[in-house]
């Protein structure tokens, strides 16, 4: 698992002024398509305010000035509800991960990661509607209107799917499938083992 995509991507379409490049600052949020990422502003700016910052990174400011800093700072934190709870979920695992001596990745835990995907969840409950989903018992009493959906999975009639979830827009976004070894679906203790597909 790797947040960073491969091969990299800059995107600078998500905020005015700031940008993501995967191989530039390790993917950090940068000024503009420059190597100061916004995060290591933060100790000189509160410590000795804007103008300490401009004393430290003045060539670098010219695209994002300290009213730009502030609007940014100022629209992250006005996040609210479940949006809100994802931004300090993600901040406490970050800030977890950095008291952590091993070289484990937050995302690699399993404890770690599990409060960050169930309000990634919520958030995706609250922009794309509650998700619905269907198990192939509804193939015989909703058969037409499954099929529509199993349409949208590549081979799925050889995939061995045994549910699958779409959101509100009727759009599947994941099923789960029995997982095979040739023309054999594997088995451990007497069940079916299976696996979860997110598209």
């Amino acid at each position: 698992m790797n947040p960073l995509r491969t091969p990299p991507v800059e995107t600078a379409d998500l905020y005015p002024g700031l940008v993501v490049q995967d191989n530039r600052v390790t993917g950090s949020i940068t000024v503009g398509p420059t190597r100061l990422p916004i995060w290591a502003v933060i100790a000189d700016l509160v410590n000795g305010g804007w103008d300490d910052v401009e004393h430290g990174y003045g060539p670098f400011l010219d695209r994002f000035d300290a009213d730009d800093f502030a609007e940014f700072v100022f629209s992250l934190l006005n996040l609210r509800g479940e949006f809100a709870r994802l931004l300090l979920a993600l901040a406490n695992v970050e800030r977890l991960e950095g008291e952590n001596e091993s070289s484990e990745r937050w995302w690699e835990n399993r404890h770690m990661r599990r409060p960050v995907a169930d309000l990634l969840r919520r958030c995706l409950d609250v922009v794309e509607g509650p998700a619905e989903t269907f198990t192939m018992d509804d193939w015989v009493t909703r058969r037409s209107e499954t099929a529509d959906f199993l349409r949208q999975i590549d081979d799925w009639e050889n995939q061995h799917i045994v549910e699958f979830t779409v959101n509100a827009d009727r759009k599947v976004i994941s099923y789960r499938r029995y997982v095979t070894c040739g023309d054999f679906i594997v088995f451990a203790d007497g069940e079916p083992v299976s696996e979860t597909v997110r598209l």
